[in-house]
């Protein structure tokens, strides 16, 4: 998952939806046009999405707007980060949900920030 400041919403992509059985759940009332710095369709939303974070498998629910892209992206934009007062600690490489004293995730070290999304499976953040 990339956290994104720049990103007013968040995004899941319409591969990794079908990919992960949520196409069944779309709110297909929420489409229209995402720009930026690039241009993609947006085939719907996404509410309530249960996400897992870190190894001690802390649980959030979390709303996606789909983007109609073809690379399996995950986008954790400023939607989210101020529903659940995110702190990102840089120094120490923490996401912390909660504000100061709130419950820490891990980011990913410098050296891994290029990876294969397949390679995760069963660790880091999970979908559902």
């Amino acid at each position: 998952m990339l956290v994104d400041t720049g990103a007013q919403s968040s995004v899941l992509s319409m591969p990794l939806v079908n990919q992960l059985g949520l196409s069944n759940r779309l709110d297909r009332r929420y489409q229209g046009v995402a720009a930026g710095v690039g241009r993609a369709r947006i085939s719907g939303a996404l509410r309530n999405v249960v996400c897992t974070f870190g190894v001690g498998h802390v649980e959030f629910l979390m709303d996606f707007i789909v983007l109609d892209v073809s690379d399996p992206l995950v986008i954790l934009g400023l939607d989210q980060l101020r529903k659940y007062k995110c702190l990102i600690d840089l120094e120490r490489e923490k996401l912390v949900f909660g504000g100061a004293g709130g419950v820490e995730v891990e980011m990913l070290p410098a050296h891994q920030t290029h990876f294969d999304m397949r390679s995760l499976t069963g660790t880091g953040c999970t979908l559902m």
